[in-house]
């Protein structure tokens, strides 16, 4: 009995290791009218994009991309694995765009936190939605986003609608006025669970290095910045 019970522990916290990025694997307990059921958890341990918007109000560009630190320590961007973080974009043609840099810029996304990019093509809307920082560039349906180092290591990527950049597989869906794509908590999240359910504030860390597979279509945006509340994982992943 206590071997198969050793047994259990180890597979249930086997290391998945994915291209060049990594999560930790964990059957998650929960409870539904005091009904327990196993949900599952690929938890990454590296900073992911949670949360993107490309349009808002009548097709106008408010548009965000929400980073998560699922890890147990803030993360400095300009400092980061040895290089700095870089957000870019890929067009629908798959043309690289750099959306910005922190290349001497130090900017913390806190543990179990989140850091806010927006679009200033509409001067107001970064500060109406509180964003941690903004640029000129902007984004469009079937486009493509990723989180480089300085030496243009893929950290994470995002591909929806059509394009042609991806995890594996693109999101499929392009989000419309106010919608956004984000993504899960659990295997098991969908929009309910992930927008006013169970899921709500269990993060956003779920990576399987799949876009099909790891974001849901939510119908009204939630744009979150470093200040914003902090949300736990459901199994805190290890190191940065």
């Amino acid at each position: 009995m206590r071997i198969s019970v050793l047994l259990y522990l180890i597979i249930a916290s086997s290391l998945l290791l994915i291209g060049n990025t990594s999560s930790y694997f964990k059957d998650i307990e929960k409870s539904y009218n005091n009904t327990f059921t196993a949900g599952s958890a690929y938890i990454a341990n590296h900073l992911v994009i949670s949360e993107v918007q490309i349009k808002g109000d009548g097709d106008r560009d408010h548009d965000f991309i929400e980073i998560y630190n699922p890890t147990d320590s803030d993360i400095d961007l300009s400092n980061y694995k040895g290089g700095y973080v870089k957000l870019v974009k890929y067009t629908s043609e798959g043309t690289k765009c750099r959306i910005k840099s922190w290349q001497n810029e130090p900017s913390i996304v806190p543990s179990h936190g989140f850091y806010l990019w927006a679009s200033s093509k509409d001067d107001n809307y970064p500060s109406k939605i509180g964003a941690d920082c903004s640029t000129k560039e902007y984004l469009a349906s079937d486009n493509a986003v990723a989180l480089e180092l300085s030496d243009g290591t893929v950290i994470d990527l995002v591909g929806w609608g059509a394009s042609i950049v991806n995890e594996t597989l693109s999101f499929p869906f392009n989000p419309q006025n106010n919608q956004s794509i984000e993504r899960k908590a659990l295997f098991s999240s969908d929009n309910t669970t992930m927008g006013y359910g169970e899921d709500k504030h269990l993060g956003n860390g779920h990576d399987t290095n799949n876009n099909f597979n790891d974001f849901i279509l939510r119908d009204c945006s939630d744009p979150q910045n470093s200040s914003s509340s902090k949300e736990d994982p459901p199994w805190p992943p290890y190191g940065g």
